[in-house]
């Protein structure tokens, strides 16, 4: 049973994360337990609650929460993809407002969380079960991934390290796990940190990073061939992992130490400095360019500055990738862009091209052409559909004889002209009737189709693409008009 520590008015609550049914037992708030799947090919999530529910009651009541993870976070590699767990723990150590974070098992879901912790002000505690096979060797960049996660903890406890990450633990550091009950106690009477709201925060709060991963790798292919390319405002380094990925040599600049900071930490190059201040500074030239969600955080005056400055740090043929939320889609206007605490306003691609143009670019493609851009509205009133005649079933014949004469009639097989005539105008009737039904019902499928088109319309604009995605090219060695 996990339990909440309340030995004194100093004592904090710990948060617990451990794969299923880790015999892991220590004083915490909240545990957090994830068991692995198999990943669904193109998955771009690769985590979801399951469930949620409280273990024991009164004192001993503990919050437990159960994630699926994806079978590929099981495996034992850096990058942005394999973050499953990060937002949902994020957010469960800003709620608690816990005083230290202790993480069982070394999976790709899992070794990032440290850094986590550490950007929050929370102590790390790193739990390497016996039971886990790891790999002898490991590749350089997951070297320096975990190198930083570990460098992060406050300890790491293993009964005996694997070989592979014995030069990544620092010896005062490491600890037996029987040693575990008494320095979570200690950690819980070090104090929560202090939560404030910060862009950081925010980021790792609220983004999805598999799927922006996933996002930005499809814009890997606008640099094939590039020699150097340069990340403007790169954040936490995704598009650049996927440079890296791709074997494509990049530097990125982030303003934000700690965002800057937790790239550097996955070994991505990354210069901690204003943007603007490193586009007026550096005299280094790229033969390609990324700027992605940039723009919509400036004024205007400033987004001319910046597209001038661009072109001057392109190489002669160099391209620029210009990557922002587009005001034309209904998704980016009520799902996206004010989601941002930073955005400052939308740019229109027609806008941001005639910017370029004028700095000296040459537009080679923008998406803004590449989709419809009738905007269909909704009737204040709906058409009423046209009203439906239903019909009886088909005329049967008189039911047995009327009269004497009829009765002989039908002894011989025969049907008396009455009789034939009254049958005759009973099925002329209903011929009638039919034809108007089916005049109906032709009204009213005309109407579907009609209103089935409308709705295929509206449907094609909610479809717009989130983003305008804009290429534009350095074709002449020269100058920016622009200041």
């Amino acid at each position: 049973m996990i339990a909440e520590t309340s030995d004194s008015p100093e004592s904090h609550p710990v948060f617990l994360v451990c794969e299923q049914g880790s015999p892991l037992h220590i004083a915490a708030m909240d545990r957090l337990e994830y068991c692995f799947s198999e990943a669904e090919p193109g998955q771009v999530f690769s985590a979801w609650q399951v469930s949620d529910s409280n273990q024991g009651s009164g004192d001993d009541a503990t919050q437990s929460s159960l994630f699926e993870v994806a079978i590929a976070s099981r495996e034992l590699t850096g990058g942005f993809a394999q973050q499953a767990l990060n937002r949902p723990v994020a957010a469960a150590l800003m709620r608690t407002g816990v005083s230290a974070l202790v993480v069982s098992g070394v999976w790709g879901c899992t070794i990032d969380l440290p850094r986590i912790a550490d950007m929050l002000g929370i102590a790390t505690v790193f739990v390497i079960p016996d039971t886990q096979e790891l790999p002898e060797h490991l590749d350089a960049s997951t070297v320096v991934w975990l190198k930083d996660a570990f460098r992060r903890c406050r300890f790491i406890a293993a009964n005996d390290l694997p070989q592979a990450l014995q030069p990544l633990v620092a010896p005062e550091k490491l600890v037996s796990p029987a040693a575990l009950p008494g320095i979570v106690e200690g950690l819980s009477h070090e104090g929560h940190a202090t939560r404030t709201f910060n862009y950081s925060t925010y980021e790792f709060l609220s983004r999805d990073h598999p799927l922006l991963h996933a996002m930005q790798y499809r814009d890997v292919r606008f640099f094939q061939g590039s020699e150097r390319v340069l990340d403007v405002a790169c954040g936490a380094g995704i598009f650049l992992d996927c440079l890296r990925k791709a074997g494509i040599e990049a530097v990125g600049v982030e303003r934000d130490s700690m965002i800057a900071g937790y790239g550097v930490g996955m070994g991505l190059d990354i210069v901690n400095q204003d943007a603007m201040e490193y586009l007026n500074t550096t005299t280094d030239r790229f033969d390609g360019i990324y700027c992605s969600h940039f723009i919509e955080h400036l004024p205007i005056e400033v987004v001319q500055e910046l597209i001038g400055l661009l072109y001057q740090r392109l190489a002669p043929g160099g391209l620029l990738v210009l990557v922002f939320p587009d005001p034309e889609s209904i998704r980016s206007q009520l799902l996206g862009f004010w989601r941002d605490p930073e955005h400052v306003r939308f740019y229109h691609p027609e806008l941001v091209s005639s910017i370029a143009t004028v700095a000296g670019f040459t537009l080679e493609a923008s998406s803004y052409d590449e989709q419809p851009h009738t905007v269909v509205g909704f009737e204040a009133t709906p058409p009423q559909p046209p009203t439906l005649i239903s019909m009886d079933s088909p005329p049967q014949a008189p039911a047995g004889p009327a009269g004497w004469l009829d009765t002989l009639f039908a002894r011989f097989g025969l049907q008396s002209r009455r009789r034939a005539e009254s049958s005759e105008e009973m099925w002329r009737n209903w011929a009638k009737q039919a034809a108007t039904a089916l005049d109906s019902q032709r009204s009213y499928l005309e109407h579907l189709k009609q209103r089935s088109d409308k709705l295929w319309q509206v449907n094609a604009t909610w479809s717009w693409n989130d983003n305008a995605t804009i290429l534009l090219r350095r074709s002449e060695d020269r100058d920016s008009p622009l200041p």
